[in-house]
């Protein structure tokens, strides 16, 4: 015998919103929950490039040589600001 309390209680109506909101989820396209991959070859390597979401890098970092004037075009092409732009950060 479990030591476990099996004593769960759900009304009706948090069973049909429960499963309403699970057939709901499946309707969403795939790619809204995680980031596809890449596939190509280079050579005789087959390479398989991961999305890991985005990461922030000030202008220092990603335009170390840049004048300040050429950085703001830069930021600005990249989609972001004078504190930085957002990269795709990938695992080959």
């Amino acid at each position: 015998m479990s030591n476990f309390d099996t004593d769960i209680h759900a009304t009706r109506r948090q069973l049909l919103v429960g499963s309403a909101a699970a057939a709901a989820v499946m309707t969403l396209p795939r790619d809204i929950f995680a980031a596809s991959f890449h596939n190509f070859a280079h050579g005789a390597f087959d390479i398989t490039v991961l999305s890991d979401g985005f990461i922030t890098l000030p202008p220092e970092v990603l335009l170390p040589d840049a004048e300040p004037e050429e950085r703001a075009d830069f930021l600005k092409r990249l989609g972001g600001g004078e504190k930085g732009a957002a990269v795709q950060a990938n695992i080959l």
